[in-house]
């Protein structure tokens, strides 16, 4: 599966929230932080707790495409540091509970 994550408009925490909030279809009890990402994200295996619009089916992967990657380097890169320390989380709870890796980060 892929998910285009547009981050040409990111300035700070709050507008990549925002957007995440909208793309991944996170419920309303989203806090708008990256605890609350990951562990938001570690629902897309088995969404129990429904805290995402997306599950993946059994060994598929999502494909986050960032759109305006470069955009973001320049405007906002704390963000997309952020953004790769919460996939690498996301992935290692994967691992440990048995899972390969499902979550990757493409620029376009």
């Amino acid at each position: 599966m892929q998910v285009y994550l547009n981050v040409a408009d990111v300035y700070d925490w709050q507008d990549f929230h925002s957007e995440s909030f909208r793309v991944f279809q996170f419920t309303g009890f989203y806090d708008h932080n990256m605890e609350c990402w990951t562990d938001a994200m570690k629902n897309l295996i088995d969404d129990d707790d429904e805290l995402t619009g997306i599950v993946l089916e059994d060994g598929e992967p999502l494909a986050v495409m960032l759109e305006g990657a470069e955009m973001l380097i320049n405007n906002c890169p704390e963000v997309l540091l952020g953004l790769m320390e919460g996939v690498a989380l996301v992935n290692q709870f994967f691992a440990d509970e048995g899972n390969d890796s499902r979550v990757v980060i493409v620029a376009s």
